[in-house]
């Protein structure tokens, strides 16, 4: 890999270079190599949903869009206030549910680990249960997760 990345980088120092005298600024010579995106560089999570919660809330359940329903793993990302997780109840479309025990203590601002699901499965609502906090306040409660296309679920016509 890293003799590629080289190779590609020397071939694309020449090219600068006979540009670079046959007169072209170098300003032209920076825009004119970009990377393209790799695919081995994770995207971030998307955001799925959220809700507000005060010290005192146990319990907090999130309605997933339907655009948003098919997700290959999620986490929860605690907002200005720390937080202790229980558990995450998952509910997806036939009616199943999956209860994932978490007990694990987020600081402000800090996301849960990454919980996988089956994105074959359609998800309907994630139920987040927590204890209750010492600290008095208001947080936002972020669902995180890597959305993927729903599968296909009509036969092909090619």
């Amino acid at each position: 890999m890293k003799a590629t990345a080289a190779c590609a980088f020397a071939a694309v120092s020449a090219i600068g270079v006979a540009l670079a005298q046959a007169g072209v600024a170098p300003a032209v010579l920076a825009q004119a190599y970009r990377p393209a995106p790799s695919d081995s560089v994770a995207r971030p999570p998307d955001l799925i949903g959220m809700a507000r919660a005060n010290h005192r809330t146990t319990h907090v359940t999130l309605q997933i869009p339907a655009r948003q329903s098919h997700v290959t793993e999620i986490a929860v990302r605690s907002g200005s206030l720390s937080m202790t997780l229980q558990s995450i109840e998952i509910t997806f479309a036939d009616g199943s549910q999956r209860r994932i025990a978490i007990d694990d203590t987020l600081r402000p601002g800090h996301a849960s680990r990454a919980i996988p699901v089956d994105s074959q499965r359609t998800v309907r609502t994630v139920s987040i249960v927590k204890r209750p906090g010492l600290m008095p306040g208001e947080t936002v409660i972020q669902l995180l997760g890597r959305v993927v296309p729903a599968p296909e679920t009509r036969p092909s016509l090619r």
